[in-house]
């Protein structure tokens, strides 16, 4: 029995597998189930996904992993490096989990082809020992085929952009970029620190800022693209880089290292934990302690420099803004966190860094709660009115599609594309409109066009306009309807009036999104492709009754704000939620 394992960047009809007969085939990637009956046809043999081997249990199981090793690594000011950094290793730690199963189902096989080298083909090889085998490298691309890749790669990127990732690859601890960072200019009087990587995370800081327009704020950004939002009069903008400087202390990280050297003495018992150091994951732990540790001390020059009252984070998750976070409890002041999306699937795997989480709707509350948060540390409070509202007049035509970056979770984006956009083309053109494809920021319209060309027809591609940047109240105006796999948007277009359907058929299993907003009305659920073609039925009994406001969106009332801030009666405060 032969089997082969195709890692998400390739294709099981690529020439190299030409003549070669499969008895099964799984995909590391994700794609739809008519892809998968596609492929099964053409190969004669069964086609699964990795992802369809997941668990109920899995977010749990994931959570009692990564809390063997916390509370271990821990350095002079109380920081937790491992809960820290534990975002970097969760979604391999994932994969291991799933690998071990397939494992099961592979054990028969006499041999096993793993298309290229990688995580999945050590940890196989590890499970399953000589079977398994990787593509030999006369197979691969060739030189100059892999430029030509990163060529198109790098050619769908501005130039501010590539500044951007060479900085956080090459000067992670911002040795190069402080030298031409801009001084923050002094703020005389005391400020609320907004740490923040992304420009989603300041939107959605300055909405806060606007509901206290009073009280300053001072924005340290950890990335350029941070710092590129509409910024209101009480917030000043600076990069962290500002603040670096090239002192070190080589015995606090030498101590931290020998600690993380006996958790992986101590938890060499645990399959899944094995797996990862033997497969060479861990490896990269020592680096990011160097790195950590230097952005560490930067942030501490960040709260020696200013009269800091209160830390709020639009982005627990990224472990440079989690540090102001920790720091600043440590001192005993005040911290809250709120994430710029409507729900985060990643506290059902950590501990909160902030004192208080603002939930924006009772939505995410009951998501929070479902992820196992302490409740009495939650607070109610949206960041005001700012979302679209429904207009009564609004007859729109048009389909919108709001896309995702696929890629950065294995999936197969052209796969996805080819199973809706044709589909979606011919109920556009049904109602005489258009179909909209609304990227994510970190999607690329150059690269998706790209894509388009190659997938669509010329009468489709006439039916198709690509978009960037923020929502506008014109794009709401002109939709008949929306779609999306699992996007914050599906709440937002709620809340327009818009009817929103989710492909949950193609969403992640491990976090939920997609069935979290169908509970709270905030769109309704496909099962498959196939049921896109019932969407104008659907629509002919749709009832343009949103979920109660509070369930989808929430304002904070000022007060309430203030007073988390400020420290004072926040027992009050929480209970607004």
């Amino acid at each position: 029995m032969r089997a082969l394992v195709l890692h998400p960047g390739d294709s099981p009809f690529d020439s190299r597998w030409s003549g070669t007969h499969w008895d099964a085939v799984l995909d590391l990637g994700t794609a739809g189930p008519s892809t998968y009956a596609e492929w099964s046809n053409r190969l004669r043999c069964p086609v699964s996904s990795l992802i369809a081997l997941r668990s109920f249990d899995d977010p749990s199981r994931l959570r009692d992993l990564l809390n063997l090793a916390r509370g271990k690594v821990v350095d002079d000011l109380g920081l937790d490096w491992w809960e820290l950094n534990c975002v970097f290793f969760y979604q391999q730690l994932d994969q291991v989990m799933l690998l071990v199963r397939v494992a099961d189902e592979l054990q028969h096989c006499d041999e096993v082809v793993v298309s290229c080298p990688g995580l999945h083909a050590r940890v196989l090889q590890l499970l399953l020992g000589d079977p398994v085998r990787i593509a030999p490298r006369e197979s691969w691309p060739s030189a100059g085929l892999r430029i030509q890749r990163y060529g198109r790669v790098f050619s769908n990127l501005s130039f501010a952009q590539l500044a951007e990732i060479c900085g956080d690859k090459f000067d992670p601890e911002y040795s190069l970029r402080r030298r031409f960072a801009q001084k923050a200019t002094q703020v005389k009087q005391p400020v609320v620190l907004f740490p923040s990587a992304y420009s989603n995370a300041s939107r959605m800081l300055a909405s806060y800022a606007r509901v206290l327009p009073d009280q300053q704020f001072l924005l340290v950004a950890t990335r350029r693209s941070a710092s590129l939002f509409d910024r209101p009069p009480n917030v000043q903008v600076v990069s962290l880089a500002a603040y670096a400087n090239s002192r070190r202390d080589p015995a606090q990280l030498s101590s931290l290292l020998d600690r993380w050297n006996d958790v992986l003495s101590q938890i060499q018992h645990v399959p899944e934990w094995e797996l990862l150091k033997c497969a060479g994951v861990l490896d990269g732990f020592p680096h990011l302690l160097n790195t950590g540790l230097a952005v560490r001390d930067t942030w501490l020059n960040v709260l020696q420099s200013h009269e800091v009252t209160a830390v709020f984070s639009g982005d627990e998750g990224n472990p440079y803004v989690c540090i102001p976070l920790k720091l600043a409890a440590a001192r005993g002041t005040p911290t809250l966190s709120v994430h710029h999306g409507a729900l985060d699937g990643r506290f059902a795997l950590k501990h909160p860094a902030a004192e208080w989480i603002v939930a924006k709707s009772r939505m995410e509350l009951d998501y929070l709660a479902r992820c196992g948060l302490d409740m009495p540390h939650v607070v109610l409070g949206a960041p005001g009115p700012h979302l679209p509202k429904k207009n009564p007049t609004r007859h729109g035509s048009d389909v919108v599609f709001f896309s995702e970056p696929y890629e950065l979770f294995s999936g197969r984006t052209e796969a996805i594309y080819r199973e809706l956009l044709p589909q979606l083309c011919k109920l556009a053109a049904s109602s005489g409109g258009k179909l909209v494809l609304k990227l994510h920021p970190f999607e690329s319209v150059r690269e998706r066009k790209r894509r388009l060309k190659k997938l669509l027809s010329r009468d489709e591609l006439a039916l198709v306009e690509v978009m960037s940047g923020p929502l506008t109240p014109a794009l709401f105006d002109r939709a008949w309807f929306a779609i999306t796999v699992q996007s914050t948007v599906a709440m937002e277009c709620t809340l327009a009036g818009i009817p929103c359907f989710l492909c949950d058929w193609l969403s992640d299993s491990l976090f939920g999104y997609a069935r979290q907003f169908a509970k709270f009305g905030a769109g309704h659920l496909l099962q498959s492709s196939e049921e896109i073609a019932a969407i104008p039925r659907i629509l002919s009994g749709y009832q343009n009754s949103a979920p109660p406001a509070d369930d989808l969106w929430s304002p904070i009332a000022p007060g309430v704000l203030r007073d988390i801030l400020s420290g004072v009666d926040a027992s009050a405060a929480a209970a607004v939620g």
